[in-house]
Formats: structure tokens, C-alpha cells, sequence
């Protein structure tokens, strides 16, 4: 996506937390069709307060389709096919697809580790180094893996 490569003009955003919106800014500023499917039900889950109401007034100023509470059923040649929270299904045309939704911490062998007492120093980066259940973007875990680095 980041260089000119043959993504097509309809594009479908799978997620519409932050990484789904600012890939939704990215392309159409590339001029593309953007869709964001997002199977909850808000938009920007995670976000600051404050720039949800502007973020939301910019999306349907820019025209950017929303579908909320809706889920894929599967793609098909002639796009991909979802469904709401009502069972209604419809087909949305795109040739290009981004999955971009936040993934939920994991932080099993973390904790073991810790129940252990290790004599040796260890660090905790990406989804381990979060609450079990709470929402981490994956720059958060590069920068983890940095740090971590930066102090071995």
C-alpha cells in the first residue's frame, strides 16, 4: 500500500480502531474507494475523547463508507460479502482488502514466568507486556522490542 503498487481502486478496511483510520486517510488520499467494515459497533474504539466527534464529522464529509456491526462471510470474485447484526447480507465490491484489527493481549507465559522468580533479568514486549484481554496496536510492541533493547 505505502508505494504505487497494483491495489485496485475499491478498497475494503477490515477494522475501524485507529490503524483502520489512518489507513483509511492514507488511501484515499490516494484516490481509492474505501470501505471500513468493523464488526463492533464504534468507531475509533481506543482513541482520544476528544477527536472522536471531529474524526466522525471528517469521515462523512470525506464520504467513507461505514458499516458498522457487520461481519465477513467470505469473498467472492465479485467482492466480498457481509453481514449485519440482523442476518441482512450484502455484497460490497472491492479488489483490494486490508485487514487492520487491533489484537487483544495474551499474557499467559508472562505471568509464569514471573510466578517463577527468574535469578536473571528478562523483559516483556508486545502483547505480554499488557493487561490479558486489553487492546495493543503493534507499533506499541516495536517499541517495547526497542527499549528492551535499548537497555540490554
Amino acid at each position: 500500500i505505502g508505494h504505487d503498487s497494483d491495489s485496485g481502486r475499491d478498497v475494503v478496511i477490515l477494522g475501524a480502531g485507529k490503524n483502520g483510520i489512518e489507513t483509511r486517510e492514507f488511501l484515499a488520499k490516494k484516490g481509492k474507494s474505501v470501505t471500513i467494515v468493523e464488526p463492533g459497533n464504534v468507531i475509533g474504539e481506543h482513541m482520544s475523547p476528544t477527536v472522536l466527534p471531529l474524526l466522525q464529522t471528517e469521515l462523512t464529509n470525506a464520504g467513507i463508507k461505514m458499516l458498522l456491526e457487520h461481519h465477513v462471510e467470505r469473498l467472492d470474485p465479485d467482492g466480498m460479502l457481509v453481514m449485519d447484526a440482523h442476518g441482512s447480507q450484502r455484497v460490497i465490491r472491492c479488489n483490494t482488502v486490508v485487514a487492520s484489527q487491533e489484537l487483544l493481549a495474551k499474557n499467559d507465559l508472562e505471568k509464569q514466568l514471573n510466578e517463577l522468580q527468574p535469578p536473571f533479568q528478562y523483559f516483556s514486549v508486545g502483547d505480554c507486556a499488557r493487561e490479558p484481554g486489553g487492546v495493543f496496536f503493534l507499533g506499541d510492541a516495536i517499541y517495547d522490542g526497542l527499549m528492551a533493547g535499548l537497555w540490554v
